[in-house]
């Protein structure tokens, strides 16, 4: 029987994003995922004062505009750009700097207070108002609704000749009293999500692994089946398509699933590695420390993903609409970050060296994969308008702030552990 994540994913969510972001900054942020609006919700701890702290002009670029949000330390820091300026408008403590712990609504969060069997978890307000449910097994996986804060668990009770499996909601976490909706001894679930008020889950059999959409009253509908467990689902932002990775005898690859057309699609090969090379995924909802990495275009209509630890390290970048598929090749590394811009023309990569030490930034083309060198750094964000991009930079401590197209870049932070948040309109 596998291991269950239970064992170790409170610990992941908990204190993984603090810990790295000390240690190595890149993985800090990964919101080009398809849960950006989830992700991205900052939700304080206390209202944020207003401060005024020019940055000399001089130093920015010609142009910038919004509300960048980026961290220094446990503070989350909000500098505003209006004429050629930066002006710090606020400072504040989030509640939570884990992708995924925050409710879409940005009311409350979650948090594993029992790492064992028990799977007791906490429900935070941003007033400070605390409530724990207990469920019945350690839990796997987590996801809130797409919208509010009803909460979807999938939990696993290890124990007697069967695993039991059970996926559970919890729909006011002012009053939390979980709700078993599946109960399975039958198969083992391993991966959940949501797709508008439903959730799709996968659970694996004896020959196969079935893609279900569940609804919260416990009807199930089949939607697709494939060959080897589904770990994790990663949602495009229509809530229908489903990207998730499957191993073959060729390698890993990667696959989706459309819930409401009930089609499962074959995107081909992640990356170089052969056949019985397993690195670990992209998992988590912070996307993961391993050599794998999948985004979703914010219009649904394209998919980017790549890795693998042997070079040619490659990124494959797949339109859904017409199957067309564009390749991009990295000297340096493997796409260890991939950022869309708001509208979907362009993607910003930064890549990983194996050791995950050095970091290389390049802008790409999704419709012929032709990549363009900006910077050496990780940890990207791209402005509302995708003109610029801010990224931790290296050898050059902070945050720089690069105009794309022209060329011109310039320093908003000068502190090695400075690492953009959100830049918002």
């Amino acid at each position: 029987m596998p291991i269950p994540r239970f064992f170790i994913l409170p610990v992941v969510l908990l204190g993984l994003t603090a810990l790295y972001v000390a240690a190595n900054p890149s993985g800090a942020h990964v919101e080009g995922t398809p849960t950006a609006t989830a992700t991205r919700t900052l939700l304080p701890t206390a209202t944020p004062t207003a401060t005024v702290t020019p940055y000399a002009p001089s130093d920015l670029p010609d142009g910038l505009s919004g509300r960048l949000t980026y961290r220094t330390g446990r503070e989350l820091v909000t500098v505003e750009f209006a004429d050629d300026a930066a002006t710090e408008r606020s400072r504040e403590t989030p509640l939570s700097s884990q992708p995924g712990m925050i409710s879409a609504d940005g009311a409350w969060s979650f948090n594993a207070i029992c790492a064992d069997q028990c799977g007791a978890i906490e429900f935070v307000a941003a007033a400070g108002e605390r409530h724990t449910a207990r469920l019945d097994g350690g839990y796997m996986d987590a996801r809130w609704s797409p919208d509010g804060h009803t909460l979807a668990l999938l939990t696993q009770s290890p124990g007697g000749e069967l695993p039991r499996s059970l996926i559970i909601v919890v729909e006011d976490p002012a009053a939390p009293a979980p709700r078993v909706v599946i109960d399975s001894l039958m198969g083992l679930y391993t991966a959940i999500a949501w797709s508008g008020d439903q959730i799709v889950a996968a659970i694996e059999g004896d020959t196969a692994t079935q893609l279900q959409l569940i609804s919260l009253n416990g009807s199930i509908r089949p939607v697709g089946d494939v060959t080897s467990r589904i770990s994790y689902f990663h949602p495009a932002p229509d809530g229908r398509t489903f990207a998730f990775t499957q191993t073959s005898m060729q390698g890993w690859r990667l696959m989706s699933v459309d819930v409401w057309a009930e089609q499962v699609r074959d995107h081909g090969n992640m990356g170089s590695d052969p056949a019985g090379v397993a690195p670990p995924i992209s998992t988590p909802p912070d996307g993961g420390k391993g050599p794998m990495y999948i985004a979703w275009s914010p219009d649904s209509s394209k998919l980017a993903f790549g890795g693998g630890f042997e070079p040619p390290y490659t990124m494959n970048t797949v339109n859904l609409l017409t199957g067309s598929v564009a390749r991009s090749e990295f000297a340096e590394g493997y796409p260890g970050e991939i950022e869309w811009t708001r509208d979907s023309d362009r993607i910003a990569v930064s890549t990983y060296d194996v050791e995950r030490t050095h970091h290389e930034t390049y802008v790409v083309d999704p419709d012929t994969g032709a990549a363009r060198f900006l910077v050496s750094g990780c940890v990207l964000e791209w402005s509302p308008d995708g003109r610029f991009l801010a990224v931790h930079e290296e050898g050059d401590p902070g945050i720089v702030i690069v105009d794309v197209d022209a060329g011109a870049r310039g320093k908003l932070t000068h502190v090695s552990s400075d690492v953009p948040v959100v830049w918002e309109p």
